[in-house]
């Protein structure tokens, strides 16, 4: 007899299937499914429909309007492939009428003729989805759905989910694909959470919601479906988070195993602050220095995001990271996503006072190969201890003596991997992130428990508040009279046009003929 961990593997591994070895999809098939990132059952349970066809009612063919879509009935009259004058193609037609006597036709130009013959036979009663189109006299609908009643599709019945587009596959097959591997397969999913959880949150088990997200109960709420607000969207949506927050609970406990030495803390930090710096940090930059210290002195590696807007002085903070790190002979590096940020960092720590100890280097991709080499040596010596650059510091090339503190500035325009390749680059070395608009990944992060947030609110003294107007368009003039004064006075403009050209369809202003007309 198996014991419940072999249990538990076999019904992984069942549920982890490659999506070729389903009934109805071959290798091709799965291929492009595959491309959507559906590679497996346990894909297609969680590929959640993103919206849903209200297929409950039956209309009459006479009462629905043009250009709104309908489940009807009707009897066929005739089928057959006619050909299309205009463009003199060959389109299959077939002809239904309802109890009321309205004609309906059916029209494909994209066909298989031998299962639209199958659906020709005069007599047979057909169920059939669209949209209504009519063109004087005439109704029509064009690639309709249709099922035969009786014979077992549930295409056409209840509230119909429609998925995001698969390249080659339709959304007919799609649906059966994923109603196949529910009626296959669900039985093997393992509900993770413990019934009296469920009960309390008021949610269904993992089942009944998975069922329930891709083909609804009839009795289910409209208005809920269509704001994936119903109790089984619920129950998916709370995996989810709950998944990361075990994911990031993990990680986290991780790192905390993670230990690295302490840094030494100067004794006149404070002193040398304002010896260093022309200017009296804001409370909220000596609180950030002061969550960085205690980082440093944890023995743990730092994880933390610097979150302050454009102004409030988050390179002063780094500077002073940067500084202690110097301070105990080991390099720091700082990261930014274009070569004018990362020339400005340069210059930024080239005017610090030397005292601070800084010997700087910056790095760009467009360095000759000669200079590019005698660099990566002296930093690999030690020889600079600040480092520079843009995605220029994650080549392999670049081997670090004893990278202390990695500084990643706009965090969020760098992907995860250029994140984690800078955190090889030395023996966990500590990570400063900043920016001052963080992206949602980054909020759910730090709201999770992964990374800390230390948050400059404060200007410094002598900053300038910046004045925002919104004009309309009588007071377009007023706003040129400024942009007059301001250049004038030897100061520089931008001014952002939507478009680069103007085009007939659209009223936007071009860059071009905006440059031409100031």
């Amino acid at each position: 007899m198996k014991s419940l961990k072999d249990q538990q593997f076999e019904h992984m591994r069942r549920l982890s299937l490659p999506l070729n070895l389903i009934r109805g999809v071959g290798p091709k098939r799965a291929a492009m499914l595959g491309l959507k990132g559906l590679n497996t059952v346990l894909d297609l349970f969680y590929f959640a429909p993103i919206r849903y066809e209200d297929r409950s009612k039956i209309s009459n063919i006479g009462s629905v309007e043009n250009g709104f879509p309908c489940l009807v009935s009707g009897t066929v009259k005739e089928g057959k492939e006619v050909q299309f004058y205009p463009s003199r193609k060959r389109i299959y037609r077939i002809t239904i009428s309802d109890d009321d006597g309205d004609l309906l036709e059916l029209l494909w130009f994209r066909y298989v003729k031998p299962h639209l013959a199958g659906l020709s036979m005069p007599g047979l009663k057909l169920m059939v989805y669209g949209t209504m189109r009519i063109s004087g006299l005439k109704r029509q609908m064009f690639h309709p759905d249709i099922s035969i009643p009786g014979r077992g599709s549930k295409d056409n019945w209840g509230f119909v989910p429609v998925y995001s587009a698969v390249k080659g596959v339709s959304g007919n097959t799609l649906r059966t694909v994923i109603q196949t591997s529910i009626d296959d397969f669900l039985d093997e999913i393992i509900d993770p959470m413990p019934p009296g959880l469920l009960d309390q949150l008021r949610l269904p088990d993992l089942r009944t919601s998975i069922r329930g997200v891709h083909f609804p109960p009839v009795d289910t709420s409209v208005e809920l479906l269509d704001r994936s607000e119903t109790p089984f969207h619920r129950r998916l949506v709370f995996d989810r988070f709950f998944c990361l927050m075990l994911f990031l609970a993990f990680i986290k406990k991780k790192k905390d195993r993670i230990s690295r030495p302490e840094f030494m803390i100067p004794l006149r930090l404070d002193k040398d602050i304002d010896r260093f710096f022309r200017f009296h940090l804001t409370y909220g930059q000596r609180q950030a220095v002061s969550d960085i210290t205690c980082d440093f002195k944890s023995g743990r590696p730092m994880n933390r995001m610097l979150m302050g807007d454009v102004g409030t002085g988050k390179t002063a903070v780094a500077a002073i990271a940067a500084y202690i790190t110097v301070m105990n002979k080991r390099q720091a590096a700082v990261m930014a996503p274009t070569q004018v940020l990362a020339r400005q960092h340069m210059e930024y720590f080239s005017r610090l006072p030397e005292g601070m100890g800084f010997y700087p280097v910056l790095i760009t991709g467009d360095m000759k190969r000669d200079e590019r080499e005698r660099v990566y040596g002296k930093v690999r010596e030690g020889e600079y201890n600040l480092v520079i650059g843009t995605q220029s510091l994650i080549r392999e090339g670049l081997i670090f003596r004893d990278l202390g503190l990695a500084i990643i500035d706009e965090q969020h325009r760098f992907g995860v991997r250029q994140r984690a390749m800078i955190d090889r680059k030395g023996d966990n070395p500590h990570i400063l992130f900043m920016t001052a608009t963080p992206i949602p990944r980054s909020l759910a992060i730090a709201l999770y428990g992964d990374m800390d947030v230390s948050l400059v609110k404060e200007y410094p003294d002598g900053h300038k508040p910046v004045r925002t107007f919104l004009v309309d368009k009588p007071q377009k003039k007023w706003a040129f009279d400024r942009l007059k004064e301001c250049v004038s006075s030897g100061r520089q403009a931008f001014v952002i046009c939507p478009v680069i050209d103007e085009t007939e369809e659209s009223d936007l202003r071009g860059a071009q003929e905006m440059h031409a007309r100031i």
